[in-house]
């Protein structure tokens, strides 16, 4: 019995070391941009319902998920621009949708637009007051809101305007996500930042009192994105680290897919551009 009881014994601790050493499987882990990230998440549950992959997303900026997807900590990317050179050479990436980069203002705000030098002027700090540029705004001193290094919404905005290498002055609020700008212009009616145009047509369709302007005479529409006449534009891609496969593979098909395409419109992007 003794004998019995050890063999037992054995087969017990066998199988418990060898739980450990193969896991459960594990989760895709899904990283990177903000703008992209609640376009993941709408879409990955009906994606773990499906298939009963878990998908585990999160933010933290376009260039973390780059990073991420290069050294392996996560199975996709969210990347919200082109890849940067050196990134092309090892990721691939997918285009799941179409978004452009507006600068907003509170809606008690009457300016209707700026051409591109006054916003560099803004974001330099040659300009400090409203009306200083358009004697129909709102009177009171400019409130800047900025986005930390890294997010690719600042990268594209700092290009666009020839700010590139140049810190915004002491004082501009500087954010991370979409939400987080969108949320402290719609308190403060001096207030002006730059977000996401998906972003920030949901915001206002619950109701955020917020609104575009124009950039040269230009507004941020979905129309005038895809037609290319509001330039201040960007794809936005899942990125992995040469092709992808397994899961991987399944979920940027899930993307790209129908169910995909709706989260995007759903979310305020702009799909079906692949030829653009």
């Amino acid at each position: 019995m003794a004998s019995v009881h050890f063999r037992l014994g054995c087969i017990l601790a066998c199988a418990a070391c060898l739980a450990g050493v193969l896991p459960a499987r594990a989760d895709l882990i899904v990283t990177g941009s903000s703008t992209i990230l609640p376009v993941v998440k709408r879409a990955a549950a009906e994606f773990t319902a499906r298939t009963g992959i878990k998908v585990r997303a999160s933010g933290g900026g376009s260039g973390h998920g780059a990073k991420s997807a290069l050294n392996g900590s996560a199975h996709i990317g969210m990347v919200s621009r082109k890849l940067h050179e050196d990134e092309a050479g090892q990721l691939v990436a997918t285009t799941i949708a179409l978004d452009g980069v507006a600068v907003f203002v509170h809606e008690r705000n009457a300016i209707q637009g700026l051409n591109r030098q006054q916003v560099a002027d803004i974001y330099s700090g040659r300009s400090n007051r409203w009306r200083e540029i358009d004697p129909a705004a709102i009177d009171g001193r400019i409130v800047r809101v900025g986005k930390w290094h890294g997010r690719s919404t600042r990268e594209l905005f700092d290009d666009f305007f020839g700010l590139r290498g140049q810190e915004y002055p002491d004082g501009t609020h500087m954010v991370g996500a979409n939400v987080a700008g969108i949320l402290y212009v719609s308190i403060d009616p001096f207030a002006v930042g730059y977000v996401s145009v998906g972003s920030l047509d949901h915001a206002e369709r619950y109701g955020a009192p917020i609104k575009p302007l124009a950039i040269d005479g230009v507004i941020p529409s979905d129309e005038n994105i895809v037609n290319g006449r509001y330039p201040y534009s960007r794809p936005l891609n899942l990125v992995t680290r040469g092709a992808p496969g397994g899961d991987a593979l399944r979920f940027i098909g899930w993307m790209t897919g129908e169910a995909g395409k709706k989260a995007a419109r759903e979310e305020g992007f702009m799909t079906g551009v692949e030829g653009r």
